[in-house]
């Protein structure tokens, strides 16, 4: 309980995606990435607020392993 009035208070969100890139690319104007532990989906805030992010010209994912987010943010950065 503390840690969410912790998060809530330092102006936290609820559904933001782990990653953020602030870089635009020759298509977008950044990169989200929601990470999750094996078999997990995001919630649906977290649907919410990818759904936004592309509806804002974001690039914007979910994945479940280090080497699927590793090749979204290489094949992003290399899009100059």
């Amino acid at each position: 309980p503390f840690e969410r009035y912790k998060f809530k208070y330092l102006g936290g969100v609820s559904g933001v995606p782990d990653i953020l890139i602030f870089h635009t690319n020759s298509k977008f104007s950044g990169l989200a990435i929601e990470l999750k532990v094996g078999y997990n989906k995001p919630t649906e805030n977290q649907k919410v607020c990818l759904e936004r992010l592309k509806n804002a010209l974001w690039d914007a994912y979910w994945c479940n392993s280090f080497d699927d987010a590793k090749n979204i943010i290489d094949n992003y950065m290399n899009d100059v």
